[in-house]
Order: structure tokens, then C-alpha cells, then sequence
């Protein structure tokens, strides 16, 4: 159970805090925490990184309002004092947020612009995908994509894929290029077999034969 804290004011809003837990017996108390810094009506300490925008935490936070180019979105402090972002277009994307306490008063906001870049899939044929938008550094989410009579490939920023010597880019991947980027899907043929049945003629070496989609395959002929 937390008991005891000690707070110092660095401001009229801004104390740094640390906490312990006390037991019954003071001689199993805990020992303090690492100073936490505790915004009061306000917001500091806002910054932005691998799609996540954090601040420090506010005490009498209720809710917050958050802006992306001017469009609201209120957020529960059951967020505590981070919330993933979506961008929707690339440039200098401005956000804003502010605190609102228990008696609905909402604080001046904080400020930060963030800088995308736009992430565009061609797929090559097969089902679209959504363009993502991301800052340098934000961990790529890339989508699956499908194409009847192909395997999908992978992702990679030039057409043909590897036989063209291109990057493949996977999950996970930061984005580190400074500027927009195009990737492109990459297929290889669905594989299938044909039964051969000579209905009584001459035997065949091969009775079954495999093909690729869209490929160009010659059958054999009886002899």
C-alpha cells in the first residue's frame, strides 16, 4: 500500500515526487523511489517516438484532449501518460495536447510538430493496400496482400524483388529513409500438378506434371 511521498516544488506546477511503501512493522518499509517528475494542471515533457507520444504524468488529470492538424480526440487518463499515434498525411503534422481536470477546465496546450513520411504499396497486380505514414525511427506495420494464382513475396523497393537485386523490407523494420517511399509486392506462381491419363494408349515416363499460373508449360504426347 502506498503511504508516504515526498514532493518538491520546482514550480507552481511541476513537483518532483518520490514514493514508499510502509508496512506495519517500519522496519519492512520500503525505501524511496527514483524521483518521478508530476505535472499539475499542464502539460511538459511531451515528445514523440516509434509512434508513441508521451508526457510527463499529470496529478489532477481527468481527461485529455489531443489534436492531430487541428482534428480533437479526447483520451481517458486511464491512458496514464502515453497514447499510439496515426498520421494521415505526410509533412509536418502538428500535435497538440492539454489536461482536463475533474471540474472539466482544460489547460493551454502543449505543442510539437512531427514529421512523416509516406509509406505506398504497389501491388503488382494484387489487392490494394492502404498508405501508411510514419517518423523516422517508427517500426513498420506492413500489410499482407493477395493475388489469385500467386504466392505473395514479401515487400521490396524495387519491382521483380530479389531477382532484381532489390531491399526486402519486413515487420518490425524502422523506417530510415527521409522522404517518401514506394515498395513494391513480389509474386511467384501458384504450382499445380496435372494428372496425365492416357486412357489405354502407350505409357508415359511422366503421368503427372507440374505447372506454374499464367505459365507456359508443353505436355507430353503419347507415343
Amino acid at each position: 500500500l502506498l503511504t508516504d511521498a515526498i514532493a518538491s516544488a520546482t514550480d507552481k506546477t511541476v513537483y518532483t515526487v518520490k514514493v514508499k511503501a510502509v508496512a506495519e512493522d517500519d522496519a519492512n518499509n520500503s525505501s524511496y523511489s527514483e524521483a518521478i517528475t508530476m505535472q499539475l494542471n499542464g502539460i511538459t515533457g511531451l515528445k514523440y517516438s516509434d509512434g508513441t507520444l508521451s508526457w510527463n504524468p499529470v496529478a489532477n488529470a481527468y481527461k485529455y484532449s489531443l489534436k492531430i492538424n487541428g482534428k480533437e480526440t479526447t483520451i481517458d487518463a486511464s491512458v496514464a501518460n502515453s497514447v499510439a499515434l496515426t498520421f494521415t498525411k505526410s509533412g509536418v503534422n502538428e500535435v497538440e495536447l492539454a489536461v482536463i481536470d475533474g471540474k472539466n477546465i482544460t489547460s493551454s496546450y502543449a505543442k510539437l510538430n512531427v514529421t512523416v513520411y509516406g509509406v505506398y504499396f504497389d501491388a503488382r497486380g494484387g489487392k490494394e493496400c492502404k498508405t501508411i505514414y510514419l517518423a523516422i525511427g517508427d517500426k513498420m506495420t506492413l500489410p499482407e496482400t493477395e493475388n489469385e494464382g500467386y504466392v505473395f513475396g514479401g515487400w521490396y523497393n524495387l519491382p521483380g524483388g530479389p531477382e532484381s537485386n532489390a531491399k526486402a523490407y519486413t515487420n518490425g523494420q524502422t523506417l530510415a529513409t527521409t522522404g517518401d517511399v514506394v515498395l513494391y509486392a513480389y509474386w511467384t506462381s501458384r504450382k499445380y500438378d496435372i494428372t496425365l491419363d492416357v486412357d489405354g494408349g502407350a505409357q508415359l515416363a511422366e503421368t503427372v506434371v507440374k505447372v506454374g499460373y499464367n505459365g507456359k508449360y508443353v505436355l507430353p504426347v503419347p507415343s
